[in-house]
């Protein structure tokens, strides 16, 4: 795989100067976007659509509240992304070294580590506007450039930093503060390929059918079904690519119970069959 080195005076980041603390560039991607590094500490947060991220040797689906902070010279990947559009923030190193020890001193600092493991987040819908209405004014003042911005960019940026440690140190040591829609996204995720009623997430989530289901697609933008569909489909898409296992027992294995019935739900979603995501079945049709 090839892998592109990005640094901080490339025209991507051409506002990005050594001596500032941050840089922030709003991005969609569709498709792939190739494993690549940076000369600098990036955090991605995602606004909306989904992909697979890949960094560390682990791939994951990612969506809107996911957050990835990727150190200095640390490779990621983006795979089949559907609209993925995010915020790409470029943290300065010497910043991040030289903020009080009070910042330093949280236990979710760590995320900030400039170790070569590649760190994710969650964010539960509040603190995901909180954060949305913080990056609005750091593009505000990086755009205008009025008097003093530079001040109020690192100002808003340390606010930025510690906002994302809190949370990070909530995540990882399993808070109860994390809302319930997070933990239901978190719970489909890990058993994206069992049965998943709709009664059963309601009940979880704590609320009627109806309800849930509103909640749910007004955060996400598709309704549960929907959504679990889409990760069925997309893992299967992968294991179609990766594997030489029949399409019955992918489609089994994904957690559909009827060949045909994942067939059509593979088409409507990636507006192929099942046997046109299998490269060597690909190879074989245009063989001449």
């Amino acid at each position: 795989m090839v892998r592109i080195r990005y640094n901080a005076r490339r025209e991507y980041d051409r506002n990005f100067a050594a001596s500032d603390a941050v840089s922030i560039v709003p991005h969609v991607l569709n498709g792939d976007f190739p494993e690549h590094t940076h000369d600098y500490m990036e955090v991605s947060i995602v606004r909306s659509g989904r992909a697979f991220h890949s960094a560390s040797g682990k791939r994951s689906l990612i969506s809107r509240t996911d957050v990835m902070v990727v150190p200095k010279g640390a490779s990621h990947a983006f795979f089949a992304c559907d609209g993925l559009e995010h915020f790409n923030i470029a943290l300065s190193g010497a910043f991040i070294q030289h903020l009080d020890a009070d910042i330093r001193s949280l236990a979710g600092f760590r995320l900030f580590s400039p170790s070569a493991e590649v760190r994710t987040l969650r964010l539960n819908p509040s603190s995901m506007t909180e954060i949305e209405h913080l990056i609005e004014r750091l593009l505000a003042e990086l755009s205008l450039r009025a008097a003093g911005h530079k001040a109020v960019t690192r100002v808003l940026t340390m606010e930025l930093i510690i906002r994302l440690a809190r949370a990070y140190a909530g995540d990882t040591a399993g808070n109860t503060a994390i809302d319930p829609l997070s933990r239901i996204a978190g719970y489909i995720e890990a058993n994206w390929n069992r049965p998943l009623p709709l009664p059963h997430l309601a009940k979880r989530f704590g609320s009627s059918i109806r309800h849930f289901d509103r909640v749910f697609k007004s955060h996400y933008r598709v309704t549960p079904v929907e959504h679990i569909l889409q990760l069925r489909v997309q893992r299967a898409e992968e294991m179609l690519a990766s594997t030489n296992r029949t399409i019955t027992e992918i489609a089994f294995d994904c957690g559909f119970t009827d060949s045909n019935y994942f067939s059509r739900q593979f088409k409507r979603l990636t507006g192929k069959r099942p046997r046109d995501a299998r490269p060597y079945q690909n190879a074989l049709v245009r063989a001449p």
